[in-house]
């Protein structure tokens, strides 16, 4: 995982754009232990984990730049862990203008 530690406010952001996520997607995310390399497990009532989540808000707005990067280590953990337990990997993006 790189050197990037996640501050407060990026922790309050997350918290504040994972309650739209929740209510979107009609579930629950769990946050992973602060080691992992993703962010979120997603549960529905019996809290069987039914996707893996990333998550990121970014400060610029959506039209700032025409891709979004993610680190290989991060998208390949998230694919291995898909395919092996059968759930999809989810990767969600908030912009400061949405």
């Amino acid at each position: 995982m790189g050197s990037y530690s996640e501050t407060q406010a990026d922790l309050r952001n997350k918290s504040i754009y994972s309650l739209f996520l929740q209510s979107a997607f009609k579930c629950k995310l769990k946050r992973m232990p602060e080691k992992s390399i993703l962010d979120f497990a997603c549960t529905r009532a019996d809290m069987k984990i039914v996707a893996c989540f990333e998550m990121n808000c970014k400060k610029n707005l959506a039209s700032a730049f025409n891709t979004y990067k993610i680190s290989l280590d991060k998208w390949m953990f998230g694919l291995e862990l898909s395919q092996r337990n059968n759930v999809p990997f989810l990767l969600a993006v908030e912009f400061s203008d949405y």
